[in-house]
């Protein structure tokens, strides 16, 4: 039986209070029913009681001891104790970018009185309302009331998200700042900006905090994207005046120089850091005994585990996760047939999805261990799931004949032309 601490129940207590207020928050529109709504909520609750015994889970039932995250509780312990007896110091100078701060991040909790079972709480909650805010997201695309549901509980719950998201692991927190981020590209210029995605800057600070060279690259799509779309230039703008501090946190970081020779001999020496290790799970062996740039992230990003690598329960759940996944969206493309991909690749949102992914996959070549690779591939996700879920999504306004047109779809949706002569 766990310990929990007073605090922890308090949190605890906060958190499940707190469920139905986002979920009608995020759900309230008449697409999303009283009944799935209480089903949602019901998710929630039982996602933060898991939150509470996953590490236990992990160990007994998965046999998966995860490192990083002992160690992340043990530096928290460490600087907590020194905060409790009143010596800041030590936690004023680990704070800096990577790790560290989520080091300080666990400190604080623990300082606060309450035990490492908050803090997997608190990165349930948070992964928990990232699904929210995507659900949100692709609805908006094309909300129709007749479509199935099952799309909205994938989206809130994907398995891989309620495993590692709940660890005491900065992938939670990266996973909401990844999922903020891309919301920007379902923005409609109508509404004020800060009202349909009030979360954006600071989730831009978070992950620049815990992983900067992941946010940059969702940062970098957004812009992109968004630059030459009509009505949301300002958009790329307000976030092109991040990017100074995305830049300066990298650097803090890996110490990396903004060049293409610095940023590849940073990758290397990551690399060989790593496959030294001597915590290794899975080793991924290379052929070449070197990766190949973006070749190698695509493969493990897509295909990894290979069935035949399967050992365990673990890598049996996570190879059936990536293949379900991978295969889902070669069907979902290959149906979709050329004119329709042509149109649905107009949309924002799928053509930031498409630039986060290859960057994410180039930053997934350098990872020697399976273990990384899969924990690490939640910060797809939200790509992932908008390229699988989107087009589904529109699919009857394309056969409709009125998609993209003010009819069916946003103004902000139709391709250049289109909405002039609406």
């Amino acid at each position: 039986m766990l310990d929990l601490a007073m605090l922890d129940i308090l949190i605890l207590s906060v958190l499940v209070l707190s469920l139905p207020w986002l979920v009608n928050h995020y759900l309230k529109t008449n697409y999303f029913p009283a009944e799935l709504q209480f089903f949602v909520i019901l998710g929630g609750i039982a996602w933060l009681i898991f939150s509470i015994y996953c590490d236990q889970l992990s160990v007994y039932v998965l046999q998966l001891w995860i490192y990083d995250a002992g160690g992340h509780e043990v530096w928290g312990d460490r600087l907590a104790t020194s905060m409790a007896a009143g010596d800041w110091g030590p936690f004023f100078d680990h704070f800096r970018v990577g790790n560290h701060a989520y080091h300080c991040y666990v400190a604080l909790i623990l300082w606060l009185g309450a035990t490492i079972s908050a803090v997997t709480m608190i990165n349930a909650w948070i992964c928990f309302w990232a699904g929210l805010i995507l659900v949100q997201c692709f609805n908006s695309v094309a909300p129709h009331p007749n479509q199935g549901k099952g799309w909205i509980f994938l989206t809130i719950f994907f398995p891989s998200v309620v495993f590692w998201g709940t660890m005491n692991l900065k992938e939670g927190w990266m996973y909401w700042s990844v999922c903020n981020v891309m919301a920007a590209t379902f923005h409609d210029p109508r509404d004020t900006f800060f009202r349909k995605t009030p979360w954006i800057f600071p989730a831009i600070v978070i992950g620049s905090l815990f992983r900067a060279h992941v946010i940059i690259g969702c940062v970098i799509a957004v812009v992109a994207v968004n630059v030459f779309q009509t009505g949301k230039r300002s958009v790329a703008l307000l976030l092109i005046l991040a990017l100074p501090f995305l830049f300066w946190a990298v650097k803090q970081k890996t110490g990396m120089e903004f060049s293409t020779e610095s940023a590849m001999d940073t990758l290397d020496q990551r690399f060989a850091v790593l496959y030294r290790s001597g915590q290794q799970g899975t080793r991924i062996e290379y052929m070449t005994g070197k990766p190949i740039f973006f070749i190698s992230g695509a493969i493990s990003a897509f295909f990894r585990p290979f069935p035949w690598q399967v050992n365990s329960l673990r890598t049996l759940i996570s190879c059936l996760e990536t293949w379900v996944v991978t295969l889902s969206l070669v069907v979902v493309w290959a149906r979709f047939g050329t004119s329709y991909g042509r149109m649905a690749l107009r949309l924002p949102c799928i053509k930031a999805s498409i630039l986060a992914t290859i960057w994410i996959c180039i930053l997934l070549s350098y990872f020697p261990n399976e273990g990384l690779v899969v924990r690490q591939k939640i910060q797809m996700v939200p790509g992932l799931l908008a390229l699988a879920i989107v087009p589904l999504r529109v699919r009857e306004d394309l056969r409709l004949k009125y998609f993209m047109r003010r009819a069916m779809l946003p103004r902000w949706l139709q391709p250049a032309g289109e909405a002039s002569r609406g």
